[in-house]
Parts: structure tokens; sequence; C-alpha cells
């Protein structure tokens, strides 16, 4: 997406969350983190829509930030915070996060962006989509459809 269009889409996506953190509520500066839905049947990846994130909210969106020690134990307490878990039950949860996500690591997905699909470089033909996709998602097929979920 060239870099006006998401400035737009990220200064909406901040307005419409009043400024604030949509997980904790801190306001500050603010992340825009895209929500994504996969369907490991028809290995569909569906771009939903988006949330505004601070910074420690946004890491601990991406969990496998948390298994880096540097991060771990800043992003730890809140973690288990906002997600009412002991330490032993964020643990557990990270470690089944971690396993899903090597597994969807390892499978191709076709990237559905809905109607965000508006931005993306017109894409002829299947035979032209990995050009585009090496630059922007390696191992990630390009699609305008909606997905069976």
């Amino acid at each position: 997406m060239p870099r006006d269009q998401w400035d737009y889409l990220r200064r909406s996506v901040y307005r419409r969350a009043q400024y604030r953190c949509q997980i904790c509520g801190r306001e500050g500066r603010l992340y825009c983190h895209e929500i994504w839905q996969y369907n490991e049947e028809t290995s569909y990846q569906f771009l939903r829509g988006f949330e505004a994130l601070c910074e420690n909210c946004h890491n601990v969106r991406h969990l496998f930030f948390i298994w880096d020690t540097q991060h771990r134990a800043r992003l730890l307490r809140p973690f288990l915070t906002v997600n009412h878990l002991t330490k032993e039950q964020g643990m557990q949860h990270l470690a089944d996060a971690y396993r899903q996500q090597q597994r969807f690591n390892r499978q191709q997905w076709i990237v559905n962006y809905g109607q965000y699909n508006f931005s993306l470089p017109s894409v002829p033909n299947v035979k032209h989509r990995p050009n585009y996709v090496k630059i922007n998602r390696p191992r990630y097929r390009l699609t305008g459809n909606r997905p069976n979920s």
C-alpha cells in the first residue's frame, strides 16, 4: 500500500479508537495492527480489519516476540494481566501459539485483503503474482475472493 494511503488508513483507525489502545485503553503513541482470520482447511488468510494498539499491546499481539529474552520480561506481565492468566497458563498459551505460528509458517496461504484489496497493484494472472509477493509477503498468493470460513 502506498505510504499516503497507509497513513490515511492508520489515522482513521486511531480516530475510530479515540486515540486509545483498544486493549488496555492507554493513550500515547499507537500502532495500527492488522487483524487476520485464518482458515487452515482452505489455506485462506483474510484481512478482517485493523486495531489501534499501544507498543506493549502491539508486541503482545505478536506473541513470538515474547520468546525473545529481551522482550519477555517487559511483555509477559501485561500479557498475563490483560488476559487474566497465571504465569503457568500464560506460558502454556504462548507455547501453543508458538507451535501454531510454526505450523502456519510452513503452510502456503492465499492472502485475501477483502475490502482493502483496492490499494493493491493489479496482478494480471497467477504467473505474475510471485513477483509481487516476493517484494511484499514471501510464500503468499494474492486473491480478491472471500474465504470460506
